[in-house]
């Protein structure tokens, strides 16, 4: 816990849940409860707020969920893996979402919570006034000496992908966001949503390289790819030899999906993108994909397009602005997209991933 909230509340004894006391009522934001309330899939505990000795009491249901701090001694690299890319992933959309301070977050590992069935990560917020008082902790700091101190405590963290993101969180050139993108990397669809024993997705049993599902012929799949960036184009007849077509360049990839979803949104809002150009907006009836709960939204806001292997983004001219990494971009402004940005329509955040 910062040194700023030490000062605003006081852990007390609870059974099997964790409690806390704050030592000025006038610190409890009213408006912060009412709103943790309303995020369920935030990936915060589950708070109660009830009056002891005429002060607010703090009571987070635990449930079944366990410390990060015991966590790490059950589980291995690869389930670690997961629980930091979810515990990184849950602290930067508390940190993009307008209605919470990521300052108020509790960062101690032994008040960080884990699902040991799927690996999700569940967070202590405390609903205080932070005021303007010039003494909030930087949460960047913070998290990121949180980890360090994590990785320097429990020996599994000396695996090698440990020690590099180690490296990177105290690298204060490299951005919480851009670390996360790392992260992402490392582990795509290893654990959490999308389990496949480890492999990416996209990728096979091959050494993980690439694997394009509409070049399989005649039970050849990885092989065939390769011998076609080498030979040129040709075929497999049903003996397994080479049928040449009189083709010399490989075929292009196929574009893949492009995920847009929101975060910290009143309503979901799960894009599939597939086409070449994808128009996005509020209103309906003229584009691709509708973001219809926030008006701040322009009618056509931006438009996402897909050329020669990369993704793009597009202002449309929008009254409140695309902005791509907290970046503006300028009316009609292009800039390519990568897995893991973040893009903020107005005041509403997403994420992309392909």
């Amino acid at each position: 816990m910062n040194e700023y909230l030490q000062n605003k509340l006081n852990e007390v004894v609870a059974t099997n849940n964790i409690a806390f006391m704050l030592n000025n009522n006038n610190d409890f934001s009213v408006t912060g409860y009412k709103v943790m309330q309303n995020q369920t899939g935030a990936g915060l505990l589950p708070c109660a707020k009830l009056m002891y000795n005429g002060k607010v009491k703090l009571v987070y249901m635990v449930g079944n969920y366990k410390p990060l701090s015991f966590a790490v001694t059950r589980f291995g690299v690869n389930e670690l893996n997961a629980i930091i890319f979810n515990l990184v992933q849950k602290a930067i959309e508390i940190q993009g979402n307008g209605f919470f301070r990521a300052e108020n977050l509790e960062l101690d590992f032994d008040k960080i919570f884990v699902d040991m069935s799927d690996y999700s990560v569940h967070l202590i917020y405390f609903p205080i006034v932070t005021g303007n008082t010039g003494k909030i902790s930087n949460f960047d700091s913070e998290f990121r000496i949180a980890l360090i101190n994590l990785f320097n405590s429990f020996p599994v963290f000396t695996a090698p992908q440990f020690q590099r993101l180690c490296s990177d969180l105290s690298n204060g050139s490299m951005t919480i966001g851009l670390i996360f993108k790392r992260l992402q990397d490392n582990i795509n669809g290893n654990y959490g949503a999308g389990v496949n024993n480890g492999y990416s997705a996209n990728q096979n049993d091959y050494g993980g390289q690439q694997f394009y599902p509409n070049q399989r012929q005649n039970g050849f799949a990885q092989q065939d790819y390769i011998n076609q960036q080498q030979f040129g184009q040709q075929a497999f007849n049903g003996g397994g030899e080479y049928v040449n077509q009189g083709f010399q360049q490989p075929l292009p990839a196929p574009q893949p999906t492009l995920l847009f979803q929101a975060i910290g949104s009143p309503v979901p809002v799960n894009l599939s993108i597939t086409e070449p150009e994808y128009l996005i907006g509020k209103n309906p009836s003229i584009v691709n994909g509708a973001v219809t709960h926030n008006p701040a939204i322009s009618r056509v806001h931006c438009k996402i397009s897909y050329t020669n292997g990369k993704y793009y983004l597009t202002d449309m001219g929008s009254a409140n602005g695309t902005f791509l990494n907290q970046s503006r971009l300028n009316k009609q402004e292009t800039r390519e997209l990568h897995n893991g940005d973040y893009v903020r329509l107005a005041n509403s955040d997403f994420i992309v991933s392909f």
